[in-house]
């Protein structure tokens, strides 16, 4: 008995999550009972069938990615740790987000004294690797593991866990993080240009550094790294990190590790993520999103916005009364309708015009379930009403992008 065929190291859940078993036996096999464990606790058990047998040859395809599924993030009521921690250098350890998972496989086989199903002890049964997942999608079009993503597959530099352009803009004082799958990382180390054409370097050491695999979200805005200053440095060890971004072109963020434990022996490991510092106008809205690879994303708009109500109900009717005395009704300020069930949401309708490829990126925002927005600097959660984004038009330069966001249903009477 083997396992021919695992899943990767990590996979993402939205994708077939397979195990192959193949197993010989005399007996007269009819299935295998499976358990599956997720974060080292027993979630579910159920059997298979075999997909191919030939004399006591028997193949068998596990697919756990419906579990996997149902075991993720993110989870209702409950704020996913991707979302750092706002104004603040932080780390977060993303534990609630990338999960463990591992099988036991039981041989079942009718007996042939009792005609009955008996299954294999526990000493006989098969017990898999421990591997890792995300909630993460991918496309027909697109490979359905992240090979780029971790060391485990691929050569430096891994991208980090979004879809976003190369090139963001960020505020003087703006929140922004990223997220990786992390192994062996323990630098953040930041370049910055200044206005005068000057460049500058810092670092931070992040401590302890993941020794097995991890999904991390770092802080990486304007905001987070002010927040930072005492914790960088520069290339040489000394203090260093710009109290005031307004003197700063733009800076790009890399992580990476020391492979001799001094500066000069940094060793890049992810890819760079460059922020193009800007003045926002007073009226921009940021949202924060658990993106289509299960990170993090982020972006202010700064387009057409109108703050709108929808109010909603069911009116309904009923039959004046009238008087058994005078040719009149019972009540004369009885209109015969009155409104029931009723319901009131507020909304921000924003329209912003985008070259490519911005649009084909912020359209993972209308398939998020994940959703807040930056208010009274605290998130708050909110939902992205369903619509069409124009992701190319012919006819002219960029794309009008439209969004609806719901900010909360108000209390009204006769709900």
């Amino acid at each position: 008995m083997a396992f021919t065929v695992t899943p990767n190291l990590i996979s993402p859940c939205y994708r077939p999550v397979v195990f192959r078993w193949t197993a010989t036996s005399t007996e007269n096999v009819q299935r295998v009972l499976v358990k599956v464990y997720v974060y080292g606790q027993l979630v579910t058990s159920y059997y298979k069938i075999p997909v191919y047998s030939s004399g006591d040859d028997y193949t068998f395809d596990i697919d756990v990615h419906q579990v996997l599924i149902e075991s993720s993030a993110p989870r209702t009521g409950h704020i996913s740790s991707i979302f750092g921690n706002l104004g603040e250098y932080g780390v977060v350890n993303n534990s609630d987000v990338i999960g463990s998972f591992y099988i036991d496989v039981f041989l079942q086989y009718r007996s042939s004294v009792t005609g009955l199903l008996e299954t294999i002890g526990e000493e006989e049964k098969e017990t898999s690797d421990t591997f890792y997942f995300i909630p993460a999608t991918r496309q027909s079009w697109e490979s359905m593991h992240l090979d780029s993503y971790y060391d485990a597959i691929a050569s430096p530099p891994w991208k980090v866990l979004s879809n976003a352009p190369d090139n963001r803009s960020i505020g003087l004082s703006e929140d922004a993080f990223v997220s990786i799958l992390a192994k062996g990382i323990d630098i953040c180390h930041v370049y910055l240009k200044l206005k005068d054409g000057s460049d500058q370097f810092a670092q931070w050491i992040i401590n302890p550094a993941p020794e097995n695999v991890s999904m991390l979200t770092i802080g990486v805005g304007t905001a987070n790294l002010q927040g930072a200053f005492p914790f960088f440095t520069d290339v040489d060890g000394n203090g260093f990190l710009p109290l005031n971004f307004i003197d700063i072109v733009y800076y790009t963020v890399t992580f990476g590790k020391y492979t001799s434990g001094v500066p000069s022996s940094y060793v890049l490991l992810t890819e760079p993520i460059r922020f193009d510092v800007v003045h926002r106008c007073g009226y921009a809205k940021q949202l924060f999103w658990m993106n289509r690879l299960g990170g993090i994303d982020q972006f202010t708009f700064e387009g057409e916005q109108q703050l709108k109500q929808r109010s909603g109900g069911e009116i309904k009717r009923k039959r004046p009364e009238w008087s058994l005395v005078q040719a009149q009704r019972s009540f004369p300020y009885f209109k015969g309708n009155f409104k029931d069930s009723i319901t009131s949401v507020l909304l921000w309708e924003i329209t912003q015009n985008f070259d490519d490829p911005y649009p084909y990126w912020l359209r993972e925002l209308k398939t998020a379930s994940e959703v807040y927005l930056l208010q009274y600097e605290q998130y708050n959660n909110v939902t992205i009403e369903n619509g069409e984004t124009t992701l190319e038009d012919a006819r002219k330069d960029g794309n009008d992008f439209n969004l609806t966001i719901q900010l909360e249903d108000e209390t009204t009477q006769r709900y």
